[in-house]
């Protein structure tokens, strides 16, 4: 990940959903992160461009990312995604 002064961040990575395979992805633009409404939390929001894995064709793949995250480190994730498969 590398973060920018201004709360935004690009990243690529690796998710992987046990025996279901696992996907590539990187960000499309940049994400946001800034203060939460909930004291001790930030909150941020991304769009990742899916580039690769196992599952799915490969047509696009897109998922948007809302998360938060506590002083302690504890992260929230709430991901959509869109996977086009073969019929």
């Amino acid at each position: 990940m590398e973060r920018y002064p201004d709360g935004s961040f690009v990243e690529d990575g690796t998710i992987t959903y046990g025996r279901a395979g696992r996907l590539t992805f990187d960000t499309v633009g940049r994400g946001h992160v800034g203060p939460s409404p909930q004291p001790g939390r930030v909150h941020g929001t991304v769009m990742w461009r899916v580039t690769g894995g196992e599952a799915g064709s490969p047509g696009p793949r897109a998922s948007s990312v809302n998360f938060t995250v506590t002083a302690d480190g504890e992260v929230i994730d709430d991901h959509f995604t869109r996977l086009f498969l073969p019929d």
